[in-house]
């Protein structure tokens, strides 16, 4: 019973992994749409939505000073190994 647990819990993790990059997917085509100056001066659509989803929102970067936006790629780097 654990072995199948185990399995499930792992099945699980892979389909919350498949839900997260498609939701990048959906904010990167959209981010052209929502942030056209953030696209402007990252140039990447992906870049920016991978942004959006470390910040929590849209609003919540639009709050975080740019002084602190390295150190939020930092982090986001950092948890994803």
């Amino acid at each position: 019973q654990t072995l199948s647990d185990c399995i499930h819990v792992s099945k699980v993790i892979l389909e919350f992994g498949q839900i997260r990059s498609n939701l990048l997917d959906v904010v990167a085509c959209s981010a052209a749409d929502l942030a056209p100056n953030c696209v402007a001066l990252l140039s990447s659509s992906s870049l920016v939505a991978a942004l959006v989803a470390a910040a929590g929102s849209l609003q919540q970067l639009a709050m975080i000073p740019g002084c602190n936006l390295q150190v939020l790629g930092a982090n986001k780097k950092r948890l994803n190994g």
